[in-house]
């Protein structure tokens, strides 16, 4: 169960009406959620950190007839009102891929779910469904794929970079991604459950690093397989990638691969904000950088 979101709503009210039982509640969103501030709200337990682990061992617990428990990975609220926190260690390598590898996409409802948006473009004009019509369509069916646990960078405008480490207790978390074979097993796997998907969208915050050893042999990898059968010669991806990572090579290789869209952040258009924020290239030094590499490449998408 998802509780309704009330932006009106006081946090002191939904305390006071929050009378549901633990196994009856689940996620509150709000605008802004910081782990003091929601547990104000119909909360028992809140997740710190990556949620794999913690959810498994609360749903065991909530099995067996117990209460939340002092499971680590979590914060709660003590009698007296306090918010306590038990830190737990991010997922390591060998973890996330499990978690990777064990995300149902055989249990996802993907065509039920792309329907209304395609029913709505077959209703388009004849001119609209052959020309930009095909490009919105591959939008349409595309399927999430992460790689990464978290970006690095330690921009200091983003929460994203230090989102593990404070759920560790301030420790600095360690990197874990996929490597090319495995995101390649995924490609198959999703390509299996899913035969009619046309775009698969890399969901990592950074895609490719500038010192990055995967790109170039995945791009391989993608290209042997769609040669060999084993992936649609069509499909198509989507990733979000740092401009300096970004070289000749690498750019003809995830053009060949299949990458139709590559989005690069822009945070401000102002030297002096860029600066403070651990972003030394300018926005014009970015666009440059992309017009003199681009060439015919892929679809740039900046944000």
């Amino acid at each position: 169960m998802t509780l309704p979101y009330d932006p009106g709503a006081r946090a002191s009210d939904a305390k006071e009406s929050a009378q549901a039982p633990f196994s009856s509640q689940a996620a509150w969103k709000r605008r802004s959620i910081r782990t003091q501030y929601s547990l104000l709200g119909p909360f028992d337990v809140a997740i710190l950190g990556e949620g794999e682990e913690p959810l498994v061992e609360l749903a065991a617990m909530m099995r067996s007839g117990g209460g939340r428990g002092d499971v680590p990975g979590t914060a709660w609220l003590s009698a007296d009102g306090r918010v306590q926190r038990r830190h737990r260690s991010a997922l390591d390598r060998e973890a996330l891929k499990a978690a990777i590898f064990s995300v149902p996409y055989e249990d996802m409802p993907y065509r039920e779910y792309w329907e209304a948006p395609r029913a709505a473009l077959s209703s388009a004009p004849v001119a609209y469904q052959s020309g930009a019509g095909e490009f919105r369509l591959a939008e349409i069916r595309s399927v999430r794929l992460i790689t990464l646990n978290y970006c690095p960078m330690g921009c200091t405008f983003c929460s994203s970079t230090n989102f593990l480490h404070a759920a560790q207790g301030g420790q600095t978390a360690r990197v874990a991604r996929l490597d090319e074979h495995e995101c390649l097993a995924m490609l198959k796997r999703i390509v299996r459950v899913v035969p009619d998907v046309r775009t698969i969208i890399f969901q990592d915050d950074i895609f490719v690093f500038t010192k990055d050893a995967r790109i170039l042999p995945l791009c391989d990898a993608i290209v042997a397989a769609k040669e060999a059968g084993e992936l649609p010669a069509g499909l198509q991806f989507i990733s979000t990638n740092r401009i300096d990572a970004m070289t000749t090579e690498r750019l003809a290789a995830m053009r060949r691969a299949g990458f139709r869209v590559l989005g690069f952040g822009v945070e401000s258009f102002a030297p002096g904000m860029c600066g403070s924020s651990t972003r030394p290239r300018s926005c014009l030094t970015s666009i440059r950088c992309s017009r003199r590499r681009d060439g015919s490449a892929s679809r740039r998408s900046w944000t």
